[in-house]
């Protein structure tokens, strides 16, 4: 549960400075991960009901989807932040000059 809290607050912190819709991205971010988990237990469900990986204790599984949903959660925020700062540069570098300036002639 802290893991979705820290995410959550992550993504909702991220929103914020960029102008978004803090609690959607929360929701996102947070939500990424349960999914994340999940698709991973399917998956190694799957493999393991069809022989082709062995038995994984519960705790070894535990470790392998809180590491790679964690993983591909901050990997998810990494890219959103340098899309989102991509976008505010290119707007800082095109629009804010020209409406600062509107009126002063």
């Amino acid at each position: 549960m802290i893991v979705l809290f820290v995410f959550g607050f992550m993504f909702y912190k991220l929103a914020m400075g960029y102008d978004k819709n803090p609690w959607i991205w929360a929701l996102v971010g947070a939500g990424s991960y349960i999914v994340i988990q999940l698709l991973i237990n399917i998956l190694v469900g799957f493999l393991s009901a069809l022989n082709m990986i062995p038995e994984i204790s519960g705790i070894t599984l535990t470790i392998i989807t809180v590491g790679v949903s964690s993983g591909s959660v901050y990997l998810g925020y990494r890219y959103l932040k340098n899309k989102w700062d991509e976008e505010d540069t290119r707007f800082d570098l095109h629009g804010r000059d020209e409406i600062n300036n509107i009126g002063k002639d």
